[in-house]
């Protein structure tokens, strides 16, 4: 909803003419009460700021709109061309406008207006360590995997094992190698996975040690 003064399209209503609208003593357009902001009317909106003379609004899909005085460039539009301007011959956007550059793709999450300046918050980077973490214990492109004491299976990748722990994937490789030769060779061993047993290992240790070497962190 919106209300208040609009001399520069800060309520963001798509009629100028709407007859809603009021002009106070000084000839400044004001809408009295609260309306529906019919722009935005199907959008979810999960945050909003509003600046000296120029409104933003999130939706919850992370798209960020923008909408009244331009004159400094706090819409985030690029410009200000073919825009119309107030009694002072300053531009402004009229109605909510998606801002597309600038945030990389990034879904934004808050919003903060001064004036006419503004702070965003946009969805955070996942880390490569965050990402390596998902594939602990996954059989996607696994090609080996530890059995533990308890005979539960836990899938891991060599590649992460040769650029975090050589001394392990050493260890991998020399695992696979009997593994191959027991059965005859690699052509004999097939597509299955390469299982290596750890024993004496409990199935909750080892799962740390190996998120251990994929993202190196011991949290």
């Amino acid at each position: 909803f919106c209300w208040g003064a609009n001399s520069c399209g800060q309520l963001g209503i798509l009629n100028p003419e709407d007859p809603r609208i009021r002009k106070d003593p000084d000839g400044i357009p004001h809408l009295p009460t609260p309306a529906v902001l019919d722009a935005l009317a199907d959008q979810r909106i999960v945050d909003i700021a509003c600046g000296e003379a120029h409104s933003l609004a999130v939706s919850a899909m992370g798209n960020l709109y923008s909408w009244g005085a331009c004159s400094c460039g706090q819409l985030g539009l690029g410009s200000c061309e073919g825009m119309p301007v107030d009694s002072d011959g300053y531009p402004y956007q009229p109605t909510p406008t998606l801002v597309t550059a600038g945030f990389q793709g990034k879904a934004v999450f808050k919003v903060a207006c001064g004036g006419v300046h503004n702070l965003a918050v946009t969805e955070p980077d996942q880390s490569l360590a965050h990402s390596l973490a998902t594939l602990v214990n996954t059989d996607m492109l696994a090609d080996v995997c530890f059995r533990s004491s308890e005979g539960e299976l836990l899938y891991a990748h060599s590649c992460i094992f040769k650029i975090n722990a050589p001394p392990l994937y050493n260890f991998v490789q020399a695992q696979i190698e009997q593994h191959a030769a027991a059965a005859g060779g690699p052509e004999a061993a097939g597509r299955e996975v390469p299982e290596i047993s750890m024993s004496h290992v409990r199935m909750e240790v080892l799962v740390d040690f190996v998120h251990f070497v994929y993202t190196l962190d011991v949290d």
